[in-house]
């Protein structure tokens, strides 16, 4: 009984190879444009970076347990990434806004976020300690 449904199988694919191939071939392209999607994604939005001052007072907020100082160090890589892009008539009000939406946006993140956001923030700026 299996022989004869492994023989219908087979015989199928044998008499329609052409849809085999196309599908084959579409699974390819579509893997394809997948990963080719995701690095141009990642090249067009890298994550924000952190400096060697708030890399240093991120591990000692994670060594401490202390979530407020990693969401302030989070938030202030934020708001120095959003003051760099920002054009050249950004004001000191809109620094602050900055600084409190990065703020605000960190506020209620757990501690396991924190720290996976942190590590993402690291590795993106090349430290691999």
């Amino acid at each position: 009984m299996i022989m004869l449904v492994i023989a219908n199988i087979l015989g199928w694919i044998a008499a329609h190879r052409r849809w085999l191939i196309y599908g084959i071939a579409g699974i390819v392209l579509a893997l394809v444009l997948f990963i080719v999607g995701s690095h141009i994604w990642s090249w067009a939005f890298p994550p924000p970076k952190l400096n060697e001052q708030e890399i240093q007072l991120g591990e000692r907020a994670i060594e401490q347990h202390n979530d407020a100082l990693l969401r302030n160090v989070i938030a202030n890589s934020e708001a120095r990434t959003a003051e760099i892009d920002a054009t050249l008539d950004n004001t000191e009000a809109q620094i602050k806004r900055n600084q409190s939406a990065a703020e605000d946006k960190w506020r209620n993140a757990s501690r396991e976020e924190l720290q996976a956001e942190f590590d993402r923030r690291r590795a993106a700026s090349g430290d691999t300690q």
